[in-house]
């Protein structure tokens, strides 16, 4: 069986309602000193992701996209692994 690892719209947080309903259902949090994951369970699919990386954090804009990059990467080779869970990475 062939695994898509691909990164569709399906699976990520696109509108600020998406984020808000994370942030508002008291969600689930994992913290470690550079990130921060909030996550709550969904009746949906499977997981889907909000990536939050403020200009103020990280000031350069070539590594924030870095970032951006890194978490989408990760998150699309363990999505199969993560149950049906909105996550937003600050």
């Amino acid at each position: 069986m062939t695994e898509s690892f691909s990164f569709r719209k399906e699976a990520r947080l696109l509108r600020p309602q998406e984020f808000r309903e994370v942030f508002s259902s008291r969600p689930h949090r994992s913290q470690s000193q550079a990130v921060t994951i909030w996550g709550r369970p969904t009746q949906g699919e499977s997981a889907r992701l909000g990536i939050a990386v403020p200009k103020r954090v990280v000031s350069r804009a070539v590594d924030r996209s870095r970032l951006k990059r890194q978490i989408r990467e990760s998150f699309r080779h363990h999505r199969a692994q993560l149950g049906n869970w909105d996550l937003v990475v600050q």
